[in-house]
């Protein structure tokens, strides 16, 4: 299938209608999601070796083959719903709450990356410590591309096997 064939603005409009069922999702917009989307895949790219900067730039967002997108967007979709599960147990409970939007955008990247049956409390623990630091520090914007290295198995031996054993 050719770019041209398909309607990036249909496919938004049906996950758009998945994702504002949660209180704490309503003000996601298209281009936060891309943003997710974009910086998942280049995260995913570069554990295969490509070398690729790990970013949800605009430019980035344009250079996204669909076919990443394709492949990416339910995980990202997934992510997000487990990023209000996560506001949820962190007292945060519709749009109007969360601090700053734009931490979504990797909270969604992160949250695809795991399932509920490989995110151990620790791994739990660290997200909201990086969640909290987010919101009571600085700018988030600096942050977004290196947060997927922070926030991965590396830091938790034995992780990746839990989750290799539970597909």
């Amino acid at each position: 299938m050719l770019a041209e064939d398909y309607s990036l603005r249909d496919d938004w409009e049906t996950r758009r209608k998945r994702l504002h069922q949660r209180e704490v999702l309503r003000d996601v917009p298209a281009e936060d999601f891309l943003a997710s989307v974009t910086l998942f895949s280049t995260w995913q790219r570069q554990q295969h070796g490509e070398q690729v900067a790990v970013s949800a730039k605009r430019k980035d967002m344009l250079r996204l083959p669909l076919a990443s997108y394709k492949e990416v967007a339910p995980l990202i979709v997934e992510g997000y719903e487990r990023a209000a599960q996560f506001l949820f147990s962190q007292s945060i409970y519709a749009a109007r709450d969360v601090p700053y939007r734009t931490q979504l955008i990797p909270l969604a990247a992160i949250f695809a990356y795991f399932t509920d049956k490989t995110l151990a409390d620790p791994a739990r623990q660290k997200i909201a410590q990086w969640y909290w630091c987010g919101v009571l520090g600085s700018s988030t914007a600096q942050r977004r591309k290196r947060v997927l290295r922070v926030i991965s198995p590396i830091y938790w031996p034995g992780l990746m096997a839990a989750r290799s054993r539970s597909r």
